[in-house]
């Protein structure tokens, strides 16, 4: 780690922060693996125990040309979550910022889990990481 320039070195500890503030979800939870997932795109995350908070991650193997919709699974489907992009910031080697992430839309666990999101086309080794909380 002494080796690492100022600005990894920021990434690393932004990605430290975020283990730190789901940790307990993450060793808690429950994994869903998304029907999603195929050879070139990977969909998986981790749902409270109550379902009201999950994380997912969203991973491009290889590269896509074209948008897609990635349903997230597990949610209850009467509930309302707003979704949160959390991770990698825009402008990042390897983010991925779809139009809606600026709004933190909400959206209920059926919609989710139905519809799902739509994803920009994104080159390969990108990730996506959301947040899904609850709203009253």
């Amino acid at each position: 780690l002494r080796k690492q320039a100022p600005g990894s070195l920021r990434a690393i500890h932004r990605w430290l922060a975020l283990h730190k503030r789901f940790r307990s979800l993450l060793y808690s939870g429950t994994t869903v693996r998304s029907d999603e997932s195929d050879r070139g795109f990977l969909a998986h995350g981790v749902v409270a125990d109550h379902r009201g908070e999950a994380v997912f991650a969203l991973v491009w193997l290889e590269r896509a040309l074209a948008s897609r919709r990635v349903r997230i699974d597990g949610l209850d489907p009467t509930t309302s979550y707003r979704i949160e992009v959390i991770g990698a910031r825009p402008g990042d080697a390897q983010a991925v910022t779809p139009s809606w992430a600026s709004g933190a839309p909400i959206l209920t666990g059926q919609a989710l889990g139905e519809a799902g999101v739509a994803l920009p086309p994104a080159r390969r080794g990108s990730a996506l990481l959301l947040h899904l909380e609850s709203v009253s």
